[in-house]
């Protein structure tokens, strides 16, 4: 109250500017500032009293009232703090993604000779080594994911090689999106097989590996990953193909069941083998003997 008058009278005496505003029953309440989590919010209400107080003396006494709105004035003086409270708050942490149980199969590139293969698909993959020289890609092995477990796969191919690159992911962060390479045949007339193989995840790329020669392919999945690995192979690799899926985001139900996995493996780790019963506890054997009669006759024995 002191504040506001001496503001708008300031040659006035404060007994004669009280008396003003009881005569114009203005019914200005007394302050009484509230503590506020905003940085400045005892100043912040302190300084609403005050204007709201200017307001009314403004009004009953004809002035041009304050051009202000106290909506305009919370925001003039929150703004400042509002902009720094954005700043300070830290960006919500991504969705991590999994792999959907949806599968589909593409490929394969290459030529028709060997044998087929098939991994299957998986929940991801972990790994790839690969064995190659200057002509081509000779063997190839995968290091699959099931359901937070590492299964090696198969290698497929010949024996071989004057190179050999393991590529390592960091699963599950790390996501298999891309396979590319060449194809063709080694010597003349002969039957294409893989020249060279690359490989691409959403954090690197790794290759190519064999030789720069042939029909280049490509396939690269968008909003999915590659969970499985198929083709064809005999002394060299002939072919290959892809398992897709898409990406989802990690529901409750997959981290139940990952851990509710991890336990079971615990515990089934610590228990080891189950032991096998004693000798004496063998259940006997019953054996029938048929004789040239047609009578039947049933013998024990214990099983050693």
């Amino acid at each position: 109250m002191l504040l506001a008058t001496e503001a708008l009278y300031p040659n006035n005496d404060i007994e004669k500017l009280r008396t003003q505003a009881s005569r114009l029953d203005l019914q200005i309440e007394p302050e009484q500032p509230q503590r506020h989590k905003h940085i400045g919010g005892d100043v912040l209400s302190s300084n609403i009293w005050l204007q709201t107080l200017r307001s009314k003396f403004r009004r009953a006494l004809g002035i041009p009232a304050f051009p202000m709105k106290s909506s305009q004035l919370i925001q003039k003086n929150l703004a400042p703090d509002v902009a720094i409270m954005e700043q300070q708050q830290p960006p919500p942490p991504p969705r991590k993604m999994v792999a959907s149980k949806k599968l589909m199969k593409v490929g394969p590139w290459g030529g028709t000779g060997g044998n087929p293969w098939d991994d299957g698909g998986h929940t991801g993959i972990r790994g790839v080594t690969l064995s190659y020289d200057h002509r081509c890609v000779v063997s190839i092995a995968v290091e699959y994911d099931r359901s937070g477990l590492a299964v090696p796969g198969e290698r497929h191919g010949g024996a071989g090689g004057n190179h050999t690159t393991q590529i390592k992911l960091s699963f599950p962060d790390e996501h298999l999106t891309a396979v590319s390479g060449r194809y063709g045949a080694v010597a003349p007339g002969g039957s294409p097989v893989i020249r060279s193989l690359a490989f691409r995840t959403e954090r690197a790329a790794y290759g190519p590996f064999g030789a720069a020669e042939g029909t280049p392919f490509e396939f690269a999945v968008e909003g999915g990953v590659i969970v499985g690995l198929c083709g064809r192979s005999g002394w060299q690799l002939d072919a290959v193909g892809m398992y897709v899926t898409p990406l989802r985001p990690e529901k409750l139900y997959d981290k139940v069941q990952k851990l509710g996995l991890m336990a079971y493996r615990s515990v089934m780790h610590r228990l080891g083998p189950a032991p096998a019963p004693p000798q004496d506890e063998l259940p006997e054997a019953r054996v029938q003997h048929q004789h040239q009669n047609g009578s039947v006759v049933q013998t024990s024995r214990k099983n050693y």
